[in-house]
């Protein structure tokens, strides 16, 4: 069995640029089963985020917010599911 670690890090990132490196370093060593969460107001980089850590996994296709579809799939070394809930009110909206 392996050992889940529920550590919450807080990172500053003080540029876009220093953003994209942290996702592509995270994509690059994200195994199988890992999930990252992601929380902010809008605008806060979010998707700047997913989009680099798409890069860091491979991904090729254009990496967009999924706000009004709620997720999207993406292919690379692993699969990428970008899933945004921020305009849900609660669980119950997303069924």
């Amino acid at each position: 069995m392996r050992h889940i670690d529920r550590a919450e890090r807080t990172v500053v990132c003080p540029t876009p640029a220093a953003t994209s490196a942290l996702g592509r370093a995270l994509g690059s060593v994200a195994r199988a089963g890992d999930l990252m969460c992601l929380w902010g107001e809008l605008g806060a980089g979010k998707t700047h985020l997913a989009k680099a850590i798409g890069a860091g996994l491979g991904v090729t296709a254009t990496i967009t917010s999924p706000s009004f579809i709620l997720m999207a799939e993406y292919e690379g070394r692993l699969p990428l599911f970008h899933i945004d809930l921020y305009r849900l009110a609660g669980a119950a909206d997303a069924l």
